[in-house]
């Protein structure tokens, strides 16, 4: 039997989700534990058919809402390419830490070519089966444009909280599954409707509206279905509610908790006291207007509740009144910690009664705000276990909802409190970088390495050693070591190399201590090629024409009359400022003086 914490998260966080049997093992603290895998030759084979799919009109431009009511259009023919592109350099793995995840990683840069993609494995075996249904593969090439769209979202945009980064991809996914239903452009299809619900409760809301209890709910698999808690957005009144859908016969089902209040679940596989192939959800809740909180059992089977099972209550006249916002489960000594957004504060609570993995007893409080030092849990919204490197395990605290973003930034800072002398009673709070609990796929970051280089940039783990080998097209041989760097005090760092880089040769990032390694990048030359020069009588110009040249920020233009000594045109001119991304073209006015020999040099 396992838990499955319901995450709406990041990539690699090194967050581990609690095990009641030894299905799990879980890592020595402070040992970073990457959440990706590599894909097998099936997953990326079915992988690359839904990117050619998205390639592939119907559709051809789809409109995307954001948060802001903003419309934006999307070619699905370069999301297709854009992936199919990302697949190819090794950029997208299968998740195998959080169940009916996909999730993305930005590495901090302006550009969105080197950014992290996981997907949920059980999501593309049921894509890419031989008795395969149409609905699955259309829910991957959803999930794919979703997770594509949040590849080229601006970060800095993103963390202003009137631009919520899932209103637009839900948005996005609603447009897809409306252009694919049956008949084409349905709007009643449950998917276009339910993802329209999902934009709709990922917007952002005052604090006066989000009170204790009110925030978005994302989807997590439970067996053939996704399944989600739906909140009313009444901040006292109102009813929740469970509901779940299958791609395979597109059914929506559907639990009202009225009048209890819905703020949180787990589920828990095949519980022994229920019978084969049942899920226990596990509800966190209560009833705001007596001040009672509740974590409520459900039976789960086939997407649908059979029956509540058994619920658990905590308030007057035995406690103060609380509410159960949102808890997470320790792995470290499967302790669970509950935040009570009535008295700010986190709870711990165990299973002393039945074995079952559910929580019964309050044990004790792990921190307050009203404790001296520990202040910010006033804001508290969200709570995630985090191993750190230096202080190991604890609690992190999240202040703008209950679960970390799929699309994870690294930078972002979060609170992170710790029991420092073991007495079950937070000590510290530090204000930390959430890099510092990643661990991911080192990666060569822009500026892609040019010929003469003699460094590039690396996005790695924090407190990670990374080599830079000059390797075969493949990685698999390893010719040179070209450098090393420690990953600190950030996770982008410069890494010298012990000789210039040569065009075409191929360079790969190695990280020494998880032995993870993306796909070589080859050096580019940076010498225009195909340069055409043709002089225009009518016009008294030259034009020239030449291959855009990656990541070149500028061209010059030369003349000289001996081919020894080159006198620059003029200004050098910025490469945005031509239309075509491959292909450049500009003139200049027939020099008087006799110079016969021109080029074009390229520049950063």
């Amino acid at each position: 039997m396992k838990v499955i914490k319901w995450f709406g998260a990041a990539v690699a966080l090194l967050f581990l989700f609690c095990a009641l049997s030894n299905a799990f093992r879980y890592p020595a603290t402070g040992t970073p534990t990457h959440s990706g895998r590599a894909l097998t030759d099936q997953e990326r084979n079915t992988l690359q058919q839904a990117m050619i799919n998205l390639a592939v009109p119907p559709p051809d431009t789809l409109p995307v809402v954001d948060a802001k009511g903003d419309t934006h259009w999307v070619s699905c023919h370069d999301a297709g390419l854009d992936l199919l592109e990302q697949l190819a350099d090794g950029h997208i793995e299968a998740e195998t830490l959080k169940k009916g995840e996909n999730s993305t990683l930005p590495d901090s840069s302006p550009s969105p070519q080197a950014d992290q993609i996981n997907m949920d494995p059980q999501l593309i075996a049921w894509a890419g089966a031989p008795v395969r249904t149409a609905a699955w593969m259309r829910q991957l090439e959803a999930c794919l444009l979703h997770e594509w769209w949040h590849k080229n979202q601006d970060t800095a945009a993103l963390r202003n909280n009137d631009d919520r980064e899932e209103v637009a991809t839900y948005n996005l996914m609603a447009a897809y599954y409306c252009s694919t239903a049956t008949p084409p452009g349905n709007p009643d299809d449950e998917f276009t409707k339910n993802a329209k619900k999902w934009a709709e409760y990922s917007k952002p809301r005052a604090p006066a509206q989000q009170g204790h209890l009110v925030r978005p709910i994302f989807p997590v698999r439970v067996g053939r279905h996704f399944m989600w808690l739906m909140h009313d957005s009444v901040a006292v009144g109102g009813s929740d509610s469970l509901q779940s859908l299958s791609p395979d016969d597109d059914v929506m089902h559907n639990f009202a908790f009225s009048p209890f209040r819905a703020s949180d679940i787990t589920f828990i596989e095949a519980p022994p006291f229920l019978p084969p192939e049942h899920t226990l959800a596990v509800v966190f809740g209560g009833f705001p207007a007596s001040g009672t909180a509740r974590i409520l059992l459900l039976d789960i089977f086939d997407g649908q509740v059979i029956a509540p099972v058994w619920n658990h209550d905590f308030g007057p006249p035995i406690y103060l009144p609380m509410y159960f916002y949102t808890a997470m489960q320790s792995p470290e000594d499967e302790q669970w910690y509950v935040l009570d957004t009535l008295n700010h504060q986190i709870l711990r609570m165990s299973d002393t009664m039945f074995g079952d993995g559910v929580p019964d007893e309050i044990t004790g409080v792990f921190a307050s705000a009203f404790w001296p030092g520990m202040e910010p849990l006033m804001n508290a919204r969200g709570l995630e276990p985090a191993t750190h490197q230096f202080f190991g395990a604890g609690v992190l605290v999240l202040e703008e909802d209950a679960r970390i973003h799929c699309a994870f930034y690294p930078h972002d800072m979060n609170h992170f409190i710790v029991d420092t002398d073991g007495d079950l009673q937070a000590d510290l709070l530090l204000v930390l970088p959430l890099y510092q609990f990643l661990a991911v796929t080192p990666v060569i970051r822009e500026p892609q390495p040019w010929q003469g280089d003699n460094a590039v940039m690396l996005f790695g783990s924090w407190e990670h050693d990374i080599a830079v080998w000059a390797t075969d097209p493949t990685g698999e041989m390893m010719f040179e070591l070209l450098g090393q760097v420690h990953m600190a005090p950030a996770v982008d760092m410069m890494c010298p190399l012990s000789r210039p880089l040569e065009a075409g040769e191929y360079i790969m990032p190695y990280d020494l201590q998880t032995e993870k390694y993306s796909t070589p990048e080859q050096v580019i030359d940076p010498a225009p090629q195909s340069l055409v020069i043709t002089y225009n009588p009518a016009e008294e110009t030259l034009e020239f024409w030449w291959d855009a040249v990656i990541d070149a920020e500028y061209y010059q233009f030369w003349q000289s009359g001996d081919g020894s000594n080159w006198i620059p045109f003029d200004l050098p001119i910025f490469a945005d400022g031509f239309e075509s991304e491959t292909t450049c073209q500009w003139s200049f006015p027939m020099p008087e003086e006799n110079r016969k020999m021109f080029r074009v040099t390229a520049g950063r």
